[in-house]
């Protein structure tokens, strides 16, 4: 028999005290996630120049580290998307939580996933969570209700979902008040010891005399 038991998060980070409401969030996209090939930077970078076409100029934060040459490019196809004075490249930052409490949407663009912990903290932060439909992935957000999902390397798509969540506050803010009570249900650090502690236990029992 398999057990399939989620990896936690320490939810003390996001405590309720320190969540912005939404309706007083800043419009911002972020995404946290390292500059590497398996992360999908560049169809969000596509998506924020689709929406700025329809007149939707959101500011972006790309929170994270990683390969240098990979940030290279996609701040070179910000510039040649004409969206470099919206993309904001952070770089490692050692205030994401607080940052997520202040932003309303999250991104997560990648090909494909393990455990998404990004996506989580995201949830946990109450944030509208967007995210490629991936293996990993689907397993974290449940579509229209704790989040959106939208097929990989698709810019079209994701801007849709983007430009669904800017103009429908309302839609919004329910995704990201079902997305914190998903989290604490079922993503708590001490949910997930407590479940290996059982399975232990169940195991040394079962093979007992």
């Amino acid at each position: 028999r398999c057990v399939a038991i989620p990896t936690g998060i320490e939810l003390g980070r996001f405590p309720s005290a320190q969540l912005v409401p939404f309706e007083q969030r800043a419009q911002g996209i972020v995404m946290a996630a390292r500059f590497s090939r398996q992360k999908d930077h560049a169809t969000l970078i596509e998506a924020v120049a689709l929406l700025r076409a329809q007149g939707l100029t959101p500011a972006v934060y790309l929170a994270g580290g990683g390969k240098a040459n990979v940030a290279q490019r996609m701040r070179a196809l910000a510039r040649q998307r004409g969206v470099a004075e919206q993309v904001h490249f952070l770089g490692s930052v050692a205030d994401l939580p607080e940052r997520l409490m202040q932003h309303s949407i999250f991104v997560l663009a990648t090909h494909y996933e393990g455990m998404p912990l990004a996506l989580v903290e995201a949830m946990a932060a109450g944030c509208a969570c967007v995210a490629s439909d991936v293996v990993g992935v689907r397993g974290v957000l449940e579509p229209e209700r704790t989040g959106l999902l939208v097929p990989e390397a698709d810019a079209p798509a994701l801007a849709r979902a983007l430009a669904r969540l800017l103009t429908d506050t309302d839609y919004a803010a329910g995704l990201g008040q079902a997305a914190r009570a998903a989290s604490i249900a079922q993503f708590d650090v001490t949910r997930m010891h407590e479940s290996y502690q059982r399975l232990l236990h169940n195991v040394y029992v079962g093979r007992a005399p």
